[in-house]
């Protein structure tokens, strides 16, 4: 019985034509990405974080911030948070570097049409 109603859930929360009430999905039929490709947002990611880390403080540490944004049907970010953060100032770099990619995103797809899409994305250090 368990097994029958997790896969109902399952199923329900997959189903494309399943709308959020705040109208942000968590999975769309297309994936948002970014315009310049992911291979770009990374490396500007990882060329911000350069910068930063030469200007380090002794409270660096290695891992990963985790932040989570919303990709708008327009493209552009919004609701940018760290989920799982490192410390201040590390946290606050990862927001920087991503707030600060200079390409708009492709949004997500779900019937031929654009819809908002929430993303984590991790930052490693």
């Amino acid at each position: 019985m368990r097994y029958a109603a997790c896969l109902l859930i399952l199923a329900f929360c997959c189903d494309a034509r399943y709308v959020p009430k705040d109208g942000i999905y968590a999975v769309a039929e297309t994936m948002p990405v970014y315009a310049a490709g992911m291979t770009a947002f990374n490396e500007h990611i990882e060329s911000s974080l350069l910068i930063l880390d030469s200007n380090a403080s002794e409270e660096f540490r290695k891992g990963q911030v985790m932040v989570s944004f919303v990709v708008n049907t327009d493209g552009t970010l919004s609701q940018l948070k760290v989920v799982r953060g490192i410390n201040q100032w590390q946290d606050a770099a990862a927001l920087s570097a991503i707030k600060t990619a200079p390409k708009l995103w492709n949004p997500g797809v779900n019937q031929g049409k654009p819809v908002s899409v929430k993303l984590t994305y991790p930052v490693k250090f």
